[in-house]
């Protein structure tokens, strides 16, 4: 990475409605040159109406690279990636979720990573964390305290970031890189399981994922315990899907394979564990019993 790379920031809309908020924390980033890095961004569920946000921006910030576009209605994030990738012009991509909310010195910290770690396999993984307000609730906390909502422990100072971990929410990898491994797989249907398959296809390639503590974002996002359910069923479709139509197996035999037992005295967190992974099941038996 050179001082005058081009960054894409990679913006996929899913089911939230704080797009708004996520682009006017880029437009106000903080140690970055004016037209130091473009975003774009890509609706597929026409479930609000941008346009307003979109004109008030381009005028306000006249100097933000901002691309918005709608493509034909799908809930594939993948085929998202894949749009938003495709009219991308950086040498460097930042794939960030739409719930995500920069803080003002995210860009600059994962421009930092890689000028650091020049290495064509090193990914910058940026945190995600919830608000700490009265909305937050404690499954929420759970959620993020377990590692249950994103696999790794944002929130612990210890964190020693696995060095093959992959996520699409603020993650930073060179576009060389990511057009080795190839496109976002357009097999899944949800925003679920198509980053862990890429990650796969990445750790092949030498993928060696860098912590950038400095990238936070905020998680803007009151997710419900029975959403979170939702979700956890549509991942186990997604991962059963894959297996029908390419033949290829994402998770061990043991995590899609059964419902964790009832205990007679559970925790409120083991309820929770038990539950998500149950509806996982249901979804990934479903799917495949109906071919």
């Amino acid at each position: 990475m050179t001082s005058e790379s081009l960054l894409s920031v990679i913006v996929p809309v899913q089911e939230h409605d704080c797009l708004g908020d996520t682009l006017q924390a880029l437009a106000t980033q903080q140690g970055v040159r004016p037209g130091g890095f473009e975003v774009i961004a890509v609706d597929s569920l026409y479930q609000h109406d941008w346009s307003a946000i979109v004109a008030r921006l381009h005028q306000q910030y006249p100097e933000l690279q901002l691309d918005f576009s709608q493509i034909a209605p799908t809930r594939s994030r993948a085929r998202q990636l894949n749009h938003c990738i495709r009219r991308a012009r950086g040498d460097l991509l930042l794939l960030l979720a739409d719930d995500f909310i920069p803080s003002p010195g995210l860009v600059r910290a994962h421009l930092d990573v890689h000028r650091q770690y020049p290495s064509e396999q090193v990914v910058g993984i940026g945190p995600g964390l919830f608000p700490d307000t009265e909305e937050t609730t404690e499954f929420m906390h759970w959620l993020e305290d377990s590692g249950a909502i994103f696999g790794v422990r944002f929130k612990d100072p210890e964190l020693v970031l696995p060095e093959h971990y992959f996520y699409m929410a603020n993650t930073s990898i060179k576009r060389n890189f990511l057009h080795t491994a190839g496109v976002f797989n357009e097999v899944f249907p949800y925003d679920a399981m198509d980053d862990l398959e890429m990650g796969l296809r990445l750790v092949r390639l030498g993928l060696r994922s860098v912590l950038v503590p400095g990238a936070i974002a905020t998680h803007q996002h009151l997710i419900s315990f029975q959403e979170r359910c939702l979700s956890m069923h549509r991942a186990g479709e997604s991962a059963a899907l894959y297996e029908l139509r390419t033949g290829g197996r994402l998770l061990p035999a043991g995590v899609r394979g059964k419902s964790p037992p009832r205990r007679r005295k559970e925790s409120r967190e083991q309820r929770y564990a038990r539950v998500l992974q149950r509806h996982f099941v249901n979804g990934y038996r479903q799917t495949l019993q109906a071919g």
